[in-house]
């Protein structure tokens, strides 16, 4: 009898506990990035800019910052420069960038544009943390300077900055170039 009552009890646990249970959700889609975005190595890249003496270079890929929420590939170089040197880089690298964009089948907006002002400042606070991994954690926001770019394919959306500031309050000539590419993926 003991049996019987035990078989009985635990055949209405297991239909209690198998209407209860709540039904299985699905599992949320796997971000997806863009072409361009999940062809590009920055390591790579890092390569096409090493005619120069650099003090510092760092290639980071697929890093997922939080805030904004989005998954990196960074480009940094520290070095000394002049200013109209900083000026020709920054744009150089915007414009193969976005060359390298269109040929992945990935949409830009508009052309490269000049200036920082229009960027979110969560794009900086994210960068900021990936920058004192490459060195001096200074730089300086006067003169910060750069261009951007957005872009998209399917539902992916991303961005391009470039931006430079000097790093070193004692040589004017020190500058850290960082290239961002980040996407937040759908």
């Amino acid at each position: 009898m003991a049996r019987w009552l035990l078989a009985i009890g635990s055949a209405l646990v297991g239909a209690v506990l198998f209407v209860s249970a709540p039904a299985a959700q699905e599992k949320p889609a796997p971000q997806t990035y863009s072409a361009f975005f999940n062809g590009f190595d920055p390591e790579k890249a890092a390569k096409e800019y090493q005619g120069r003496d650099w003090a510092h270079q760092a290639a980071f890929k697929k890093v997922w910052v939080k805030p904004p929420d989005e998954m990196f590939h960074v480009l940094a170089f520290r070095g000394e420069l002049t200013e109209e040197e900083v000026k020709k880089l920054a744009q150089a690298m915007a414009s193969n960038l976005y060359d390298q964009v269109k040929g992945a089948g990935a949409t830009p907006a508009a052309k490269p544009k000049e200036g920082l002002d229009e960027r979110p400042l969560g794009l900086f606070k994210g960068m900021w943390g990936i920058m004192n991994v490459t060195g001096p954690n200074w730089f300086q926001l006067e003169g910060l300077q750069g261009y951007h770019f957005t872009y998209s394919q399917g539902k992916a959306m991303g961005a391009v900055d470039v931006f430079a500031a000097h790093d070193s309050p004692a040589n004017p000539k020190r500058w850290l170039i960082v290239c961002a590419i980040h996407e937040s993926g759908k």
